[in-house]
């Protein structure tokens, strides 16, 4: 799951409290996550979220919502 963790680089602004909304880049990461491994997807943002500096983990959370997964 780790090489696919990339593909989620655009979110750091949102999850970090810089942005009022994830970039439509964040969105398209994270649906093409959900749709080849949604477990991944999962473990992902619950396992790393909170172990990353800067990261706020209820921000993290709550990217499926804002991009409508």
């Amino acid at each position: 799951c780790n090489g696919q963790l990339n593909q989620l680089i655009p979110c750091l602004s949102y999850v970090q409290g810089q942005a009022t909304q994830p970039a439509q880049s964040c969105c398209s990461g994270l649906k093409s996550i959900a749709g080849s491994n949604p477990a991944c997807l999962c473990s992902l943002i619950s396992a790393n979220a909170g172990s990353i500096p800067g990261i706020n983990s209820t921000l993290a959370l709550e990217l499926p919502a804002k991009c409508n997964l």
